[in-house]
């Protein structure tokens, strides 16, 4: 499995390789400003003509809080745009994501004064951190409180952020109001959670801002109760094809699944990236894992070290293995049988192989990762010993 190509794909899918509209020039206008209150403005930065993303700013007593720094290439644009509104400086920037380009400016606010908040995940990112958090954070921010909650839905790191006074709610890439969501490795469960979370933030007036939209700027309870039906009728559709004998392939051209799907406003831009999703949901809900015990799971924990530079640790929480490296990778762990496991959410061939010993306590682990393979930006090829 390609563990990066699951960044990659999401950040490049899911917004349709902005980067990409990079390389080209620029539409006239590269940014939307829409304003809520005196205090609190959306931003949407404009990639190309089907393509736009939003991000929040909330203007303190004495400066300026950033929800979502984009990329570092746009970010002295984006500087520029928000000193239109105030010239407070920009006190602080909230991570909303683990994509790229939520947090690939991090660095640049930074050397400017802002204090950088994300959950903790990110520090398994390639992401600059400072400030981290597990459950909620709350910063006062002038006539406003900014109540930013972890949820599993989407992928790591992913906050829903609450604008109570404002009434808005900021959920980032666990919702888009014109395409399907992509679930990560928390699954259909933890995509669903974060969906029925911000319902519960809301009342009828509540705007709730996607982070990649389309043509409207946020929704409502309606609109995420929809999408939320779509999202699940989708994924059990999916599956009840994939029990019956369907590949991934067959899967994704299949009428019937195209019909669930054409009504949303994204299905002429997304439609031929619907085998990601659909291999995505047989990965992180259709896959049967092999079957272990509390103690046997436990066998597997420990720190793995490879050099000086180089550990992975192995952990164990709600009864679930997962492999980490600071600054590099967090993934959830599949077994597959007692020495072979599987990264969670991707269909690829990349994968963790445990060495026993003839007691069956583990050895060591070696990663295998296919020549081709972009994980090799973030597995060092080796064998690595536990500790």
């Amino acid at each position: 499995m390609k563990f990066i190509l699951l960044i990659i794909k999401v950040t490049l899918v899911c917004i349709l390789l902005p980067l990409k509209a990079q390389s080209t020039e620029l539409t006239a206008q590269e940014y939307e400003v829409h304003k809520i209150n005196n205090n609190v403005y959306i931003l949407s930065k404009v990639w190309n003509e089907n393509t736009k993303i939003n991000l929040g700013v909330v203007i303190g007593d004495d400066g300026i809080l950033l929800i979502s720094s984009m990329m570092k290439s746009n970010a002295a644009s984006l500087e520029a745009e928000i000193k239109k509104l105030s010239n407070k400086p920009i006190k602080y920037v909230l991570n909303i994501a683990a994509d790229t380009f939520h947090h690939h400016a991090n660095e640049y606010f930074a050397s400017r004064g802002a204090t950088i908040i994300s959950h903790q995940d990110l520090m398994y990112q390639k992401a600059y951190t400072q400030v981290t958090f597990k459950d909620q954070i709350s910063l006062p921010m002038g006539e406003e409180v900014v109540t930013a909650y972890y949820t599993p839905a989407h992928d790591l790191g992913q906050l829903i952020i609450h604008l109570e006074n404002s009434n808005v709610v900021f959920m980032g890439d666990a919702f888009r109001n014109d395409w399907l969501m992509f679930l990560g490795q928390h699954g259909i469960s933890g995509q669903l959670s974060g969906l029925d979370f911000a319902i519960s933030l809301a009342d009828k007036n509540t705007k709730i801002v996607p982070g990649n939209r389309g043509n409207k700027v946020f929704s409502n309870i309606p609109g995420v109760q929809k999408a939320r039906k779509t999202m699940l009728d989708f994924s059990e559709f999916v599956g009840k094809l994939y029990l019956r004998g369907l590949n991934i392939d067959d899967i994704a051209q299949h009428e019937s699944i195209h019909q669930m799907v054409k009504p949303l406003e994204g299905y002429e831009g997304s439609k031929s990236y619907l085998k990601d999703w659909v291999a995505e949901i047989i990965e992180t809900e259709y896959t049967s894992a092999y079957p272990l015990t509390l103690a046997q799971l436990e066998n597997y924990v420990g720190f793995y070290q490879l050099d000086a530079n180089s550990s992975i640790e192995v952990i164990l929480e709600n009864s679930k293995l997962y492999a980490r490296e600071k600054g590099k990778f967090s993934i959830e762990l599949i077994p597959l049988s007692t020495t072979r496991f599987d990264f969670k959410s991707w269909t690829q061939d990349d994968h963790l192989e445990f060495i026993l010993s003839s007691s069956g306590s583990v050895k060591s682990l070696l990663p295998v990762i296919s020549k081709e393979s972009w994980n090799n930006n973030y597995f060092k090829p080796g064998e690595r010993v536990k500790l």
